[in-house]
């Protein structure tokens, strides 16, 4: 009875007074069943109140329950599940959202079938995770598939129900936020349609539709038919619903249509209407607890802040900037909250995107800030910023990493997490090559598996909780050494202008360079021309867009020319070997050696690192068979794992130099891989790669004990524990991938960094297989001579171009490969050499004195052959 109860006290909204009753029922259930059903009506009580954690944990109960009790295919079960995604999207964490929507879905639809009303409610639901997460190649398809099951095959109407309207909603939000305002429409006029035919106009949902037709007239200027649908949807959800989550909505539209019509005040005063109707207090950081849907909560703070800085830039009131550093402030502040209760990378990765919008903002704050008063303390915060937008998801696995070194964790419970990470990887591998239902649902099932696993050692070990958690700041004696070697360039490439600072012993400085628009053109423009040079007719006009792009990047600073240049990119420069830029009529090659870091707090992490190895280097040389035909044009043999004729020679050249060992052909194989990379200072793999469209599938071709071809992914590098002071990718396009804002570029380099290495050499486009074995060679013999990882690529470079012909010295053949990370030196593992490289400088100090001014001999060079790795 005590249970009943509290259900005609939750259909009232008398929430607390239900969970009482709940409390009590629970004393009396009388099976596994009883208790689980309890636990599902306090999970959907305690969502009404906005206690998303409480929600979460008692739904989970009742999952294990019911699968104790019956199983894990049943009705109740999905129907938690569906609870549960729900929840997990109100507190921004979209990505267990989808996993428990699809597991949801599949139950339900595996009972009733796809036409089953319940079974297409929660398809739109997964529709909707999808879309907030702006992945909407995959929301629209499920909402059109929803949409076309009504309709016959004149496009009229068979049957309505909601879920109809539902989706032609669903499909108007998606067009409209591509800028589809035609699409959209049309969309959102069929969902009002149905909408009224169903419940009239008083109705919550109807009331969303004309928030949504408000939204597109937005978007095409048509402010007052705009304000019209907006306040109607304000009213009927006054009407309906009562003041709170969705008349903030509407106040947010509002805010929207008079920040367009300059009217600064009142957009301000909508903004903040709704915060507040959200729950949300700038002033109590506990009200975040009683805040639904965290994701529209962010979308108004990112809003505010970006008009309180048009406001200030417009009517140059200084409260403007305040309130808008406030809003980034606070914006960030909360993307901080829930990031500490997200369990996986992935789903922080959701939220990297507005946590880089959100520095932005700040970091144009501090620019301004600067401009006006020359006052060092703003390049720090905005430095600050820089950092804080990089690398999110990798410094977060590091720290994970590491806290289960640190906390105690024991070594069955580590390997029982890393397995987990494989399975769904091996899960997610074959869901591309052979897509399933039954293994989405693997998916799914294995993530809350793990999430599980991780939710209950914080539990057990309360300082793994802690040391994932931990802020990592910028340390200033760390700038300070690196500072006394390299003048350091860190780059913001922001969505309508990109900044730069300077970082030097002599003085910082802080300069916006121009808009990243014209950025990304000029360098789209010159990668292309590089890359696809040698099936250019023409040499292209490479050189002058590189000089353009050095009056831009380097030239507005004053470079030390005596120092070292530390790169830490953003955006597209990710993918510029800064190497090419021309300065002062020459590469920049020429002028400095150059490094490259993600960010400057991962190399520090990173350089402190300390590894002993019993052995100096392992080189892996596989062997590839030629193509069924023979390939002779380049962009085919790019696309081809065809055979590499100088790559054996190479790995021998290089064991040799570095009294370390080469696997060759068959025994270039993953068994052999696995048996050294814990040993070995060096690992050095000659072979070929691959970058896929979805990086974690990109992979380094090796052979097994047959010689075959076998692949190392980027999802297995990722699990590995690997301890080199270097890795070599002598390969194609290790260093390429996809950017995602706030966390750089995943490529097999940032898998190897990721995996332990503390220095990376990688390569940005496919390279050429008899140059990079020279290039090689002149590396690993410049290293035997003291010099840092980049000063020794950097020579090993201008040797190359020294002897080159001509028409081999064209960036495509040399700029390719750069260094990233720890910079520092890796001598041979032998005693000897305290002796004998002392002798040897002396040696090659007496032959340059016998060669000064004697000819130097030119050297040619045989045709380089096209064989690309």
């Amino acid at each position: 009875m005590t249970r009943l109860e509290g259900e005609l006290l939750d259909k009232e909204t008398k929430y607390e007074e239900a969970y009482e009753k709940y409390k009590v029922a629970l004393n009396f259930a009388s099976s596994k069943e009883d208790s689980a059903i309890l636990y599902q009506r306090i999970g959907f009580n305690r969502d009404g109140v906005s206690q998303l954690h409480e929600a979460l944990d008692v739904l989970k109960k009742a999952i294990a329950l019911f699968n104790s009790a019956s199983g894990d295919q049943t009705i109740n079960i999905a129907t938690v599940q569906n609870l549960l995604s729900i929840v997990y999207a109100k507190q921004g964490d979209n990505r267990n959202a989808i996993n428990y929507g699809v597991q949801s879905y599949q139950i339900f639809n595996k009972l009733y079938g796809d036409r089953d009303p319940r079974v297409l409610s929660i398809r739109n639901n997964l529709g909707v995770f999808y879309l907030l997460v702006k992945e909407y190649e995959n929301a629209i398809p499920i909402f059109q598939k929803i949409a076309e099951l009504y309709y016959d095959e004149n496009g009229e109407a068979t049957s309505v129900d909601d879920n109809l309207p539902n989706a032609e909603n669903n499909l108007g939000l998606c067009y409209a936020e591509l800028g589809k305002y035609e699409e959209a429409h049309t969309h959102y006029n069929r969902a009002l349609k149905y909408s009224l035919q169903l419940f009239g106009e008083m109705h919550p949902l109807t009331a969303g539709i004309y928030g949504g037709i408000a939204e597109v007239l937005i978007g095409q200027s048509k402010l007052d038919e705009a304000e019209i649908a907006t306040n109607r949807s304000m009213d009927i959800y006054r009407n309906t619903v009562g003041e709170g989550f969705y008349t903030g909505y509407t106040h947010n539209n509002l805010a929207v249509i008079d920040n367009q019509r300059g009217h600064y005040n009142k957009s301000l005063k909508n903004y903040d209407l709704a915060l507040e109707k959200y729950g949300y207090d700038f002033d109590d950081v506990h009200s975040l607890d009683q805040v639904n849907w965290y994701i529209y909560l962010l979308e108004t703070i990112k809003s505010r802040g970006e008009m309180c800085i048009k406001a200030a830039s417009e009517t140059k009131v200084p409260a403007f900037t305040h309130y808008a550093q406030q809003s980034f402030e606070k914006g960030i502040e909360i993307i901080d909250y829930l990031k500490s209760n997200y369990k996986e990378a992935e789903s922080v990765e959701a939220m990297l995107e507005f946590n880089y919008s959100l520095y932005e903002g700040l970091i144009q704050i501090h620019y301004n800030q600067f401009e006006e008063s020359q006052e060092e303390k703003h390049i720090v915060k905005a430095l600050e910023s820089f950092e804080k937008s990089k690398t999110n998801l990798l410094m977060l696995e590091l720290q994970q990493s590491e806290a289960l070194q640190k906390a105690g964790i024991t070594q069955d419970q580590q390997t029982k997490l890393v397995e987990l990470k494989k399975k769904i990887a091996n899960f997610e591998l074959t869901q591309k090559e052979s897509p399933s239902d039954s293994l989405t649902a693997a998916i799914g099932e294995t993530r809350n598996e793990y999430n599980e696993l991780i939710s209950k050692l914080e539990k057990e070990y309360p300082r793994y909780f802690e040391l994932t958690r931990d802020d990592v700041t910028l340390n200033p004696n760390f700038v300070e050494q690196i500072t006394d070697d390299y003048d350091v360039l860190s780059f913001f490439i922001g969505e309508q202008d990109f900044y730069c600072i300077k970082l030097s012993s002599k003085g910082n400085e802080f300069k916006k360079l121009g808009e990243s628009a014209t950025l990304d053109k000029k360098l789209k423009s010159l990668l292309d021309d590089i890359y696809n040079h040698p099936s250019n007719t023409s040499e292209g006009n490479w050189k002058k867009i590189a000089e353009e792009l050095a009056q831009v990047l380097i030239e507005p600073f004053e470079i030390d020319p005596y120092k070292k240049l530390l790169i830490i990119p953003d955006g597209n420069l990710h993918f510029l070997p800064f190497d090419i830029l021309q300065y002062k009529e020459k590469n920049l090659l020429s002028s400095y050696p150059i490094a490259y870091t993600l960010s400057l707090n991962l190399l520090e992490k990173i350089s402190s690192r300390e590894y002993e190895h019993k052995e100096s280097l392992a080189a892996f040389a596989p062997k590839f068979e030629d193509p069924a035909n023979e390939v002779n044009d380049y962009v085919a043999l790019r696309n081809e794992l065809g055979p590499l004729k100088w790559n054996e020679k190479e790995a021998n050249e290089i064991s040799e130099l570095y009294r370390g060992r080469s696997y060759i052909a068959k025994d270039a194989s993953l068994e052999n891989f696995i048996k050294e990379v814990e040993k070995v200072s060096i690992l050095h793999l000659a072979t070929h790669s691959k970058v896929n469209v979805n990086n974690k599938f990109s992979f380094i071709a090796l052979n097994d004990t047959l010689g075959q071809i076998e692949k190392l992914y980027l999802k297995d590098i990722y699990n590995m524990k690997l301890k080199n002071d270097m890795v070599v990718l002598s390969s194609c396009e290790t260093g390429l991938g996809d950017y995602n804002k706030g966390d750089g570029v995943n490529s097999l380099a940032r898998g190897y960094m990721r995996a332990g290495s503390k220095a990376v050499i990688s390569s940005l486009w496919s390279v050429n297989d008899q140059v990079s074995a020279e290039i090689m060679k002149n590396f690993y013999e410049q290293l035997k001579k003291s010099k840092t990882k980049d000063e020794a690529l950097r020579n090993a470079k201008l040797q190359y171009l020294d002897n080159a012909d001509p028409q081999y010295k064209h960036p495509f053949y040399w700029a390719s490969l750069t260094a990233i990370g720890d910079m520092e030196t890796l001598l041979p593992k032998s005693p000897l050499d305290a002796l004998t490289l002392p002798i040897a400088a002396l040696i090659i100090i007496w032959l340059l004195m016998m060669s000064f001014g004697t000819k130097k001999n030119e050297k040619g060079q045989d045709k380089i052959d096209l064989t690309k790795r």
